[in-house]
């Protein structure tokens, strides 16, 4: 199965390579994108698409609950692992858990800062 990769209004197939074999597929793909696309995607209105973007999100949570965030992350860790299969590495999932551990310690701290009130 073949995942898609959207680029503007175009998008290329992706077959989960990595790697050279990855950043063949990538150039092959940019030589055939429009460069008046490409200056059109980037002058976008990116603030509104921002607050659209966390309406759209906020609308989901309300409606679905914590079902919605779990669905969206199992959706892209699939869509990872089809172009990086052995993710998460060791390496990777241990600076993650550092990275958790360390915002778990900021919440600890910043709730008792608010109950000390």
């Amino acid at each position: 199965m073949q995942a898609i990769q959207n680029h503007g209004d175009l998008a290329a197939p992706h077959d989960g390579r990595s790697g050279p074999a990855a950043q063949h597929v990538a150039t092959a793909t940019m030589r055939h994108m429009d460069p008046a696309s490409i200056r059109a995607f980037a002058a976008r209105d990116w603030d509104s698409f921002a607050a659209a973007k966390r309406a759209y999100w906020a609308d989901r949570y309300r409606r679905e609950g914590l079902r919605a965030t779990v669905d969206a992350s199992r959706a892209l860790l699939a869509e990872v692992r089809l172009m990086r299969p052995e993710y998460p590495t060791e390496d990777e999932r241990r600076a993650d858990l550092v990275g958790h551990v360390r915002l778990r310690t900021l919440l600890d701290r910043a709730a008792h800062a608010f109950a000390r009130r």
